[in-house]
């Protein structure tokens, strides 16, 4: 079973094998910024799909059981949660001199 994440630092996406991350926790770093989890957190998210996959595995007779996850629709305590830094959503700002901030106010006035 494979696992498609998406860094919420660099937004790169990679796979990754559950069998690779119940062997190795500390796998899970994104290969494009280096961002890593907590191999704590990892052990424990892949020891419980493990157990999901065996239990599906029982059911394999009678149904076909697929299912997809996107963690935005998970609930989430507070302690988990890493606040990244703010970034401007003004684009403009990436292109303005800092002496046009100056000329525009003086502008208005």
């Amino acid at each position: 079973m494979n696992l498609i994440v998406e860094c919420n630092q660099c937004e790169a996406d990679f796979e990754l094998a559950l069998e690779d991350l119940l062997k190795e926790p500390r796998k899970l770093s994104c290969p494009n910024c280096g961002i890593k989890a907590d191999p704590e957190v990892v052990e424990a998210m892949a020891t419980a799909l493990d157990e999901a996959v065996a239990q599906a595995a029982r059911l394999r007779r009678r149904f076909k059981i697929s299912f997809g996850m996107e963690s935005d629709e998970l609930e989430s305590n507070s302690d988990d949660e890493v606040d990244l830094p703010d970034v401007e959503d003004d684009e403009d700002s990436l292109w303005r001199d800092e002496g046009e901030d100056d000329a525009e106010e003086e502008e208005e006035d």
